[in-house]
């Protein structure tokens, strides 16, 4: 990767302008980008000058990128300029600094965006034959002005500037390392204040928001309107609007109920019933009459905060209780909704400046709904959620849960975070929801932008099916345990989500109430309607998290479809769900009403009339809060005291009377120190083992060591357990618990399924359970003290190279090997990434020669113990048929033996001895021999020769034996080998291998891609 150094500029001034005539002012603002960043097309490393025929992406650290489908994907940057008070622009002037060569760059194509529900196809969306054959420059313009916006009163120009520059047809790339801008503005011949109303509050909020923080001098707070509203008399932060039956509803934990808690916290709260809004002001529907009332009250009544106290059912039919009680207004929804295009979205009683139709068409929302026939307001005066009840009991539930949360700040439970991540399928990284979710979890810097994740003080979770198979029932007992937050991405509908349904939402059992955020299409559809614009007469399933006893006290999610796209993580509702937890963590925003509407506003500049942009001005639609806006996300827990085992590791696997070690880790949560902290391990209740931790500082870890042992086989609990401390009250924490499974004194398999998701190790049970051996598996990589446990392990790891044989893999495996161990590794791409390990070298003792030899039959050698005889053919019959680079190596040691060749055109496997431990590598995958009798021969034969009683070094072949006595050390890789950076000839400090990593991504996106390389070091 290249990365060029870099610093940030942004500076502005404001004078009243010279030549332009009396009163006109010229705003000057400069901008310094940082230097761009280029990668192999979809991620990876950088590709050499030579390979210019793949494609690259080009990254500006903090800049999101312009998405066209076809086009070249550049960065862009969204400048926000305020604007004086009753001033209108003149004349807009951008002026790029010096322009910079970046050489000669096939720039990415933008792809499509898709449904999250998308089951179709992978298709890559192809170049824009017409543009990459232009000479013009892409874009055209150094910049484009996205529109003017007026927040709470303050007018704010948008414009995007791009610091690249493209000519598609000679794939020449420039850069641009400063943007002058001069925007000129005169006074209006009237002053119109829209809705600024002069709080102080407002004008904090803008001075963070601009570019130009100085100019907002030029606002006069003693403008400020005066009177109230009809409805309302006196100053009000927060506001509840609902229907006569719910305001008056005769059950306990009702919205007086809400409002007295908002009172009591001294956020000022009221109730207004919407049949006295209908009777009070004017209006075409009951949806202008509403926001008529809201943008009154927001003026004079001083408020920031709207409930929308009830659900807003499309249906008439019935159903789950009342039906329309705060109507929804549905939005434009471009071409992916008809028979009407409607998105319910509670948007348009947040941004109330115009009406939303302009054209008077009777569709809302459209890109020329705006005033004077411009953009529609996406900037917020006020933070809407909506409680979506539609009955007493639901009402109460609602009220209950959020009452709850609100007043429960110092409870361990908000520690815990759990992402929930589903496949997708949409090729590469985006095939798995949980690859997004990390970005969100721990914070990212990926396709450009910074976004805050959690902090460390969060405990945080995964259920990835990236990771493991899991069902609902799994997740069910999560939130039955409590849990903090929820975040989702992955297929869902009306009535499911998280591969739960609305009845299973109903039988949730846990008291502490979480607050989620899903990607999901259709979850949020709080109007009922399902992808086939049939209404349904029940709720969706975020409203019955929210509503029932039970589950969730707010959710974020879509009222129509989520949106992803291929080959990537910037997809685009992971924009808007990456930019809300930015908000909360990166921002302070603790109010989940403000930190959504922030996460719309941060992508305000993507939204315009290209493909890309109607998908974006979809998810800002389309998005809402069914919850409290006012309610504040709350930081994790803190007590004096307060103990937690975080972690217990041990065997999942032992035999009888063999010790088992449990490495049990203790943190210290708590304020104060710890001193004599008491760990145990018990069995059956009975303590087996115990330590003292003499000195534990707040904020600290330590690790103990107990033991325990037993003669007869069956299934074992083992509980570790901290001693609580003086004054510790919360102890839930304080115990961990896994089992142990004896088995006999037989040779004992561990198979450990590291192929990434792939199902290559059905192949291996299957040859396993041919021969009798006794065997178990797993799909996490086992620890040390797991591995320890086993007389043999076999571990595959399929097409991985991304993920296979970790560093910690890597010195797990060492470690037992150190102690007798017995290994039979298995795959194509083991020595791509880690050939140049320790590990790879001092205890394989080959050396990787070339990463895919192009030969697909395997011949043994006469006397081998394991090849002897053998012919292996490893494409087609009944085998894996996966073999797409299957790797050449050489022993380098006296105590490595090759075993399989590729038909004299060097070795694919080999067998190390050393006295110590035993290891049987193949460069290849097993999965793929194509007889499954000559796999099950072949794995008679390894675990033989792996699990025999320890003896002389007798059985080695002849080229070994002659080759026994040469020194560890002074064996050397052949000068100039293949897959070393002096053998590439490309004059570079740039290896082979690392120039293969973006080759292969590109083949597995672009087939056929993997060819080019050809002449790269003879490799492809």
């Amino acid at each position: 990767m290249l990365v060029c150094s870099f610093s940030i500029l942004s500076s502005f001034s404001s004078a009243l302008a010279q030549g332009y005539g009396q009163g006109e002012t010229v705003i000057k603002w400069q901008y310094r980008p940082e230097e761009p960043i280029i990668q192999v097309g979809f991620g990876g490393e950088i590709l050499p000058t030579g390979a210019q025929n793949l494609t690259q992406s080009i990254r500006i650290p903090g800049l999101e990128n312009r998405i066209i489908p076809g086009e070249p994907v550049i960065p862009f940057r969204t400048a926000r300029i305020l604007i004086p008070l009753g001033e209108e622009i003149q004349e807009i002037k951008v002026l790029p600094g010096e322009k910079k060569n970046l050489g000669k760059i096939l720039i990415e194509p933008g792809q499509d965006p898709l449904p999250i529900s998308f089951t179709g196809n992978r298709t890559i969306t192809p170049i824009n034959e017409t543009t990459y054959a232009s000479m013009d420059p892409y874009p055209r313009d150094v910049y484009s002005v996205v529109g003017v916006q007026e927040k709470q009163g303050y007018k704010i120009l948008f414009i995007n500037l791009y610091p690249i520059m493209y000519i598609p047809k000679t794939k020449d790339t420039y850069y641009f390392g400063t943007f002058d801008l001069e925007v000129k503005t005169a006074p209006r011949e009237t002053l119109n204040l829209g809705l600024f109303r002069g709080s102080e509050a407002d004008r904090s909020h803008i001075e963070k928001l601009v570019d130009n923080p100085g100019e907002i001098s030029a606002y006069d707070h003693d403008l400020a309107p005066t009177g109230t509203s009809p409805l309302l008399d006196g100053i009000y932060d927060y506001v509840i609007i609902t229907s006569r039956a719910l305001k008056e509803a005769p059950v306990p934990y009702n919205f007086t109920d809400l409002v007295h808690w908002k009172n009591s916290k001294g956020v000022a709260s009221t109730i207004v019933a919407v049949e006295d809004i209908y009777a009070t002001y004017p209006g075409a529907d009951e949806q202008e009459k509403i926001r008529g009332f809201i943008r009154d009250a927001y003026l004079h009544n001083g408020i920031t905060y709207v409930l929308l106290g009830g659900d807003s059912d499309g249906s008439t039919s019935g159903g789950e209780g009342w039906n329309n009680i705060v109507p929804a207004r549905g939005l434009w929804a471009w071409d992916y909704e008809t028979t009407p295009p409607r998105i319910p979205s509670d948007l348009y009683y947040a941004c109330l400046d115009g009406n939303y139709d302009y054209n008077g068409n009777g569709i809302y929302g459209e890109p020329d709904d705006g005033p004077d026939g411009g953009e529609v307001d996406l900037m917020a005066e006020v933070y809407v959620g909506r409680a979506p009840v539609d009955s007493y009991a639901e009402l109460s539930n609602f009220v209950r849960k959020t009452i709850a949360y609100e007043s429960t700040a110092s409870d361990p439970y908000l520690q815990e975070v759990l992402m929930v991540g589903e496949y997708l399928g949409f090729g590469g990284v985006s095939d798995w929801g949980g690859n997004c979710l990390d970005e969100i979890k721990d914070g990212s810097g990926a396709s450009g932008y910074d976004t805050a994740g959690f902090p460390d003080d969060y405990q945080k979770s995964t259920l990835y099916d990236r990771d493991r198979v899991w069902d609902r029932s799994e997740l069910v007992a999560l939130i039955d345990g409590n849990v903090h937050t929820i975040n989702h991405l992955g297929h869902a509908n009306v009535g499911s989500a998280m591969k739960m349904s609305v009845e299973d939402a109903g039988w949730l059992k846990n008291d502490r109430y979480f607050f989620g955020y899903s990607q999901g299409c259709y979850a949020g559809s709080f109007d009922n309607r399902d992808p086939d614009s049939v209404y349904s007469p029940n709720d969706c399933i975020l409203e019955h998290f929210v509503t029932e006893p039970h589950g969730a006290f707010a959710f974020v999610g879509n009222s129509r479809f989520g949106w992803g796209r291929r080959e990537t993580t910037d997809g685009p509702s992971q924009r808007y769900h990456r930019q809300f937890w930015d908000a909360v963590f990166g921002e302070g925003i603790r109010n989940i009403g403000r930190a959504l509407q922030d996460a719309k506003e941060e992508n305000v500049g993507s939204i315009d009339r290209t493909t890309d942009g109607n998908v974006m001005r979809f998810c800002f639609y389309e998005i809402n809060l069914l919850g409290d806006p006012e309610t504040s996300f709350h930081q994790p827990f803190t007590a004096s005291h307060n103990l937690e085992i975080v972690g217990m590791d041990l065997p999942r696997y032992t035999k009888p009377e063999k010790p088992v070690e449990a490495r049990i880790v203790v943190k210290n949560r708590g304020i104060e120190d710890e001193e004599d902290v008491e760990v145990q391990l018990l069995e059956r209740g009975v303590v087996r083992d115990r330590e003292i931790i003499s000195h534990l500082p707040s904020g600290g870890s330590a690790e103990v060591r107990l033991t325990w042992s037993e003669a007869v086989e069956g299934t074992y609990n083992l509980e570790a357990w901290v001693a609580p401390q003086d004054g510790e009250e919360f102890t839930e924490d304080n115990r961990h618990e896994k089992t142990v499974e004896i088995f006999g004194n037989r040779s004992l398999i561990l198979l450990v399924d590291d192929d990434e998701g792939a199902d290559y190790e059905t192949y291996y049970e299957r040859a396993l359970t041919a021969n009798g051996y006794a065997y178990a598996k797993v799909e996490e990589p086992p620890g040390e003290s797991e591995l320890l446990s086993f007389d043999c392990v076999i571990w595959l790891t399929g097409r991985d190279f991304t993920t296979a044989l970790t560093g910690d893999d890597q010195r797990n495996l060492a470690r037992y090997l150190d102690a007798g161990g017995s290994l039979f590794l298995s795959g194509q791409d083991i020595g791509y990434n880690s050939h140049a390990s320790e590990f790879y070298r001092d205890y394989l003792q080959v050396e990787y020669v070339k990463d895919s030899t192009g030969v697909y039959v395997l011949d043994g050698v006469a006397g081998d113990p394991i090849s002897d005889g053998m012919t292996l053919e490893i494409s087609g019959g009944d085998g894996a048929d996966s073999q797409y680079w299957p790797s050449e190596i050489i022993p380098i040691t006296a105590y490595a033996t090759g075993i399989f060749n590729y038909q004299n055109d060097g070795w694919g496997a080999v067998r190390v001895e050393t006295g110590t431990y035993r290891i049987v590598y193949f460069a290849f995958g097993f999965e793929a021999i194509n007889s499954s009798s000559d796999r099950d021969e072949v794995m008679r034969r390894v675990v033989s020769e792996l699990t025999r009683p320890r003896g002389e070094l007798s059985d080695l072949s002849g080229e070994a034996r002659r080759r026994k006595d040469a020194s560890l050390e002074g064996v050397s890789p052949p000068a100039g080998a293949r897959g070393s950076k002096e053998a590439t000839g490309l004059g570079m400090d740039l290896s082979l291998e690392e120039m293969k990593m973006g080759l292969k991504e590109i083949d597995d996106i672009y087939p056929g891609f993997g060819e080019m390389g050809a002449g790269l070091g003879g490799e492809k």
